[in-house]
């Protein structure tokens, strides 16, 4: 059963319909069916994990109905507004229940809501033939590295050629995507080549986090059994697939991301401990990792981006501050509940332009920047909200993590998210449903590796690595 886990980063690196699909068929149903028994559960202490994972639930299914409901206040509250200048006429009442997240945000909640049930009653078994710990993990891990190859054939094909299996004539549109260099920003199968740099950002950190793990105890990794995923076997996977996904972030010509993603991975290697026999090599690493960036950089085009930026800037045509100005009066008119997603998605929005005297602005944009964006549709009320639902499930997750061999994978998962929530300053892409879903089987493969080997003793498998974790 584990060696399903290998095809899933197949469809995590795909379009939204395979990653919708992987993720319901094959990320869930799947191992499902192949490790559920109606029968007592096995699990030790599972009623232990039953509150956690309704937590889990709860959190996703509020992050999801958070946007909903503001939909549904600014319809009851701005109805006099509404009304006078024909807005309440203008969305479906189907409209109305639209949210930022994801519908694969409220699905994975009802699932984990569900899981918590049969886990508390202990109406199910989950079972663990022939698996050792962390199988799942390492069968994912190289999945993922062989997707990513086969993926970096396939941007690097674009960056050159501008070839697009869903375009028209299969190529890329030059307004959007031609570089300085005559060279193309590539998107993959994504939506857009900010969806492909968010999602390989959130990769990234997280195997880059992994990687800076096992390369700080390298001695005592050593010693591990072959099952475990700090492994120092194992590393030179995670360091392989961070590489890969740095190339695809600059590739894209994300330019904060770009940033972000270059930063974290000079810097980390000089935060964290490492033997002393690593300690020259570092300074070889850092020099090589900063010209190979330098290099992609230039030779992609995407510091022409940066150039074009500051040209912008001094031209006062840069449309991002207007962005910003635009969304930042949206706050001040409506503060506590926003003005709803529904509403300034298909109607106020560029309203707010017109009337704040950027009529002739050609792309009246979403605000590009996570914060504004979120205040700007459901106000503080609804950020609190948010804020709740995303601290259930992340200290849910912690809790249930924290005694086990898992807890780095969780650590790596979190400092992922927050790359994106870093990420979030300048764009808003977290909210695009290609970048939600990568996280999304994140969860669920760690969430299974989880239940799977809990009715095991992973303490009795504990190395000396995992307990100076």
């Amino acid at each position: 059963m584990t060696r399903i886990f290998f095809f899933l980063p197949f469809f995590m690196l795909g379009g939204t319909f395979l990653q919708s699909g992987g993720l319901y068929v094959f990320a869930i149903l799947i191992p499902w069916c192949l490790s559920v028994e109606w029968k007592p559960s096995k699990i030790k202490n599972a009623s232990d994990l039953a509150p956690h994972f309704l937590k889990i639930g709860l959190g996703f299914i509020i992050l999801f109905c958070m946007f909903p409901m503001a939909n549904l206040l600014a319809l009851f509250f701005s109805s006099a507004e509404l009304s006078a200048t024909n807005g309440s006429g203008l969305l479906p009442i189907g409209k109305l229940l639209d949210s930022h997240f994801s519908s694969a945000v409220l699905g994975t909640g009802f699932l984990f809501s569900i899981f918590s049930l049969f886990l508390g009653r202990h109406l199910i078994s989950i079972q663990s033939k022939k698996m050792r710990p962390h199988d799942i993990f390492l069968y994912f891990t190289r999945g993922t590295l062989v997707a990513s190859s086969l993926l970096a054939c396939y941007l690097f094909l674009q960056h050159y050629t501008g070839f697009d299996y869903r375009g028209s004539g299969f190529k890329l549109g030059l307004s959007k995507h031609l570089a300085a260099s005559n060279t193309y920003r590539t998107l993959g199968f994504f939506s857009h080549p900010l969806s492909l740099a968010g999602g390989s950002l959130a990769i990234f950190s997280f195997y880059w986090v992994l990687f800076c793990k096992v390369l700080s105890q390298y001695k005592q990794s050593k010693t591990n059994v072959k099952s475990t995923y700090l492994d120092s076997a194992q590393g030179a996977y995670y360091l392989l697939i961070a590489c890969l996904h740095l190339a695809f972030i600059i590739l894209s010509g994300g330019r904060f991301a770009i940033l972000l993603g270059t930063s974290v991975f000079i810097l980390s290697s000089f935060l964290i401990p490492i033997p002393k026999m690593f300690r020259f090599a570092r300074l070889g690493f850092t020099g090589f990792a900063l010209a190979a960036s330098s290099f992609l950089a230039i030779h992609s085009g995407a510091l022409d981006r940066f150039q074009e930026l500051k040209h912008l800037w001094q031209q006062g045509q840069l449309d991002r501050i207007k962005f910003w100005q635009v969304h930042w009066q949206m706050v001040k008119d409506e503060p506590w509940f926003g003005h709803g997603y529904a509403w300034l998605k298909h109607y106020k929005r560029e309203l707010y332009y017109n009337q704040l005297g950027f009529e002739s602005l050609l792309n009246k944009y979403n605000a590009h920047n996570l914060y504004l964006e979120i205040l700007s549709n459901i106000g503080i009320l609804g950020m609190i909200g948010v804020v709740t639902g995303l601290s259930l499930i992340v200290f849910s997750f912690k809790k249930i993590s924290s005694q086990t061999e898992h807890r780095w994978l969780f650590v790596a998962l979190l400092i992922a998210f927050v790359a994106n929530l870093v990420n979030g300053l300048t764009q808003n892409s977290l909210f695009d449903s290609n970048i939600i879903y990568i996280y999304l089987f994140l969860v669920w493969v760690l969430t299974w590796n989880l239940l799977l080997t809990s009715s095991k003793s992973l303490m009795q498998h504990n190395s000396p690595a995992d307990k100076c974790l």
